[in-house]
């Protein structure tokens, strides 16, 4: 329901402005004080009605009856009040001194596991109330939309409600949020709920005990940063590097593999994560004696590369309404600040002009074909060498098969390091139409049609065989991965001297020599 309108000049009667936060497109944000009580401060977004649509201006009336709803929550940042005038909207709240959370940490002497977990009971806590009681879903948490009320003390506040909706009966559609801590389906335009939270604080606890981010790319250029940014995603493409978790409990990695779980459906809920043994059995003495003092090492390293802008984001500008120009963040080095949208998507995944598999390489033979998948000889028409590409017609793929599609990218792209024994997945084209999988290209045929071609085999022969084949296996259990379909078909040869291991089914490609 509408708060009441106030002719023009209602809010300079009750407050006094006093100086500068932020700027954007159609307004501002500035520190103000009642005029009746000036010791008092509160943060002031301040929106020029008469450069807004309808829709944006429906969305700032959207974020403010969900935050009265949400008032009863100590760790949302509270509403004082909201003055409607026919040019002016003013949204008034609690000025978070402290700054964002993640600055706090960097400022600290000590950090141990411990303290990752009070500040997580107080996250899941919140979420499992705005989830189930009130079915409302933030839909940009990130470290910087954490804030602190006062320097010095520990109360964190819910930030930046921009984004926030109810969750209708058949989902929400919208892209939007931050590149680096946006759920997989919403990347895949799907319908989606209150799980896209979980994930995002998934994140942020991987950041929280990690020290960096579990999505992000190296520099680049923006769109190709994006691009292989949300194909990490899309595939839950994240390592535990021991370097950085060596000191970090197994029930910690165990809540958040299972709040970065692609499908939503599997997805931990908040109750489930406030259930689960990280959170619920574990017990101080034994996670305040994991130091995690490399964690904020790690962090200030990122801070330095990102913009956690603190108390100035007490209040931010909603970008899912359209009206604000955001600037939320990726993780690379020197990227450009960007939030999610559809338009963005689509250019990140299918610029026009963008080089294409056919610029680059012409088809040959086909060599195999499947369901869904065929394999074809290819030439590289610079270098004129042979290579073998997988096609995928999307049109064939079910929506959540596309996820099977990057989750091999993924998997191939984490076994590059063993060359040796390894098939490398040496170039992957994302367009409209098809998937293109560019490999090595594998002429020797079936191990064991060559064994039978050959007019002796000896025991010794298929001991060195086993050997080479055990190498090859404990390659990939070495990078986490499970090859679940070995079987003589999926032995391939490149040439003579070298065994390749293939599967169809989970699509991870091996090779031995």
């Amino acid at each position: 329901m509408k708060a009441a309108s106030f002719e023009d000049g209602y809010f300079d009667k009750k407050y006094k402005i006093m100086r500068d936060i932020a700027k954007g497109s159609y307004g501002l944000v500035k520190t103000a004080c009642l005029l009746s009580d000036p010791s008092n401060v509160y943060a002031v977004k301040i929106i020029d009605r008469t450069k807004l649509k309808k829709k944006d201006s429906d969305a700032v009336f959207k974020e403010v009856e969900i935050l009265r709803e949400l008032g009863e929550l100590p760790h949302v940042i509270p509403m004082v009040d909201f003055v409607d005038e026919p040019k002016t909207l003013y949204v008034i709240q609690t000025y978070a001194r402290g700054g964002d959370l993640f600055r706090r940490l960097t400022e600290c002497s000590t950090y141990t596991e411990k303290n990752a977990r009070d500040i997580a009971i107080v996250l899941f806590e919140t979420l499992e109330v705005m989830h189930n009681k009130h079915n409302i879903v933030h839909r940009d948490l990130k470290p910087e939309n954490l804030l602190l009320e006062k320097p010095g003390q520990d109360k964190i506040y819910f930030a930046d409600f921009g984004f926030a909706r109810k969750v209708c009966h058949e989902g929400l559609a919208t892209r939007c949020g931050t590149p680096a801590f946006v759920a997989p389906e919403i990347i895949l335009g799907k319908r989606y709920g209150v799980s896209v939270d979980m994930w995002s604080i998934g994140c942020i606890l991987f950041m929280m005990l990690g020290g960096y981010p579990p999505f992000h790319v190296s520099d680049g250029k923006d769109g190709k940063n994006l691009k292989n940014l949300f194909r990490k995603i899309r595939a839950g493409d994240f390592t535990f590097h021991e370097s950085q978790w060596k000191n970090v409990s197994p029930p910690a990695k165990t809540l958040i593999a299972r709040l970065l779980t692609v499908s939503p459906d599997f997805r931990y809920t908040a109750k489930e994560a406030l259930e689960s043994e990280w959170i619920s059995k574990v017990d101080d003495v034994s996670l305040s004696r994991r130091d995690l003092t490399a964690c904020i090492s790690s962090l200030k390293k990122f801070d330095g590369r990102m913009t956690f802008k603190g108390a100035i984001n007490a209040i931010k500008f909603a970008v899912g309404a359209g009206f604000w120009n955001s600037e939320s963040i990726t993780f690379a080095r020197h990227a450009r600040k960007v939030a999610v949208n559809d338009q963005l998507v689509k250019d990140a995944l299918y610029t026009p002009g963008r080089v294409k598999f056919d610029d680059e390489y012409e088809v040959k033979r086909k060599i195999r074909k499947g369901s869904c998948a065929t394999v074809y000889e290819c030439i590289h028409k610079s270098t004129k060498q042979t290579f073998a590409v997988k096609i995928i017609r999307r049109a064939k793929l079910r929506a959540s098969e596309d996820e099977f599609v990057m989750n091999e990218v993924s998997i191939m792209q984490s076994l590059s390091g063993y060359g040796q024994y390894i098939v490398q997945l040496l170039d992957f084209y994302e367009e409209e139409q098809y998937f293109y999988m560019v490999m090595d290209y594998m002429g020797g045929g079936d191990v064991f049609d060559r064994v039978l071609e050959r007019t002796k085999y000896s025991e010794d022969d298929a001991s060195n065989l086993t050997k080479v084949l055990l190498k090859a296996t404990g390659c990939m259990h070495a990078a986490g991965v499970a090859h679940r379909d070995l079987k003589p078909q999926n032995l391939l040869l490149v040439v003579s001297v070298c065994i390749v291991l293939y599967t169809n089914k989970d699509r991870i490609v091996l090779s031995v020599t």
